[in-house]
């Protein structure tokens, strides 16, 4: 087994070295699913679903060998469910008022081979306040020829605004529900994978 694992490890590192000031372009969707429950005084236990697929278009730049800084557009197709001890209060896939957000992120990259560690910064909604996040995560492209590749990541999510545990303020969410409510214990967790296809020159 450990002979497999070296040999698996050998294999990822034995293909494309990505020298400065190669550029790269590309795109990829985004699946993630995530939930954050709120206990507020003198209502109860308030949970937030969301389901969403990314659609994101990107550029890179290695600035160094191996070593990219890019950034990214997105746009996001959500459903959003919001619930109070299991009575649903809305679910925005009801509302023919809710829109789509669009988004910006920017990142750096270090690859060792095909696979690669990656950290940013997003943004997922601008016309939003405080749902910012960093990304940090694995990933690996695959040539399909040479300078094609099949690039696929997971990402965890950690948002800047609420940490667990920690009280925190629900403010307007663009629904008139529960605006302005202080006092409450936020309990985050977001994780997200994605696939899509690059090109490097």
């Amino acid at each position: 087994m450990k002979k497999t694992m070296i040999s698996i490890l050998m294999f990822c590192l034995s293909f494309a070295q990505f020298e400065a000031g190669k550029k790269s372009i590309g795109g990829g969707v985004e699946f993630n699913r995530s939930s954050m429950k709120y206990t507020i005084p003198d209502i109860g236990e308030l949970e937030m679903t969301e389901t969403k697929t990314e659609i994101k278009p990107s550029g890179e730049y290695f600035v160094t060998n191996n070593l990219s800084l890019g950034g990214s557009l997105t746009y996001s197709m959500i459903t959003k469910t919001i619930s109070i001890d299991e009575v649903e209060e809305y679910n925005s896939g009801d509302d023919p008022d809710f829109e789509n957000p669009m988004g910006f992120g920017f990142y750096g990259k270090y690859f060792m081979g095909t696979a690669y560690g990656h950290l940013g910064y997003y943004e997922p909604d601008n016309s939003e306040k405080g749902d910012e996040f960093l990304g940090i995560g694995l990933g690996y492209v695959m040539p399909l020829t040479d300078n094609i590749y099949i690039d696929s990541s997971v990402t965890y999510r950690h948002l800047l605004n609420a940490k667990d545990g920690i009280e925190s303020t629900l403010e307007d969410n663009g629904y008139g529900i529960y605006n302005e409510i202080s006092g409450i214990e936020v309990s985050p967790t977001k994780f997200s994978g994605s696939v899509g296809v690059i090109v490097i020159f």
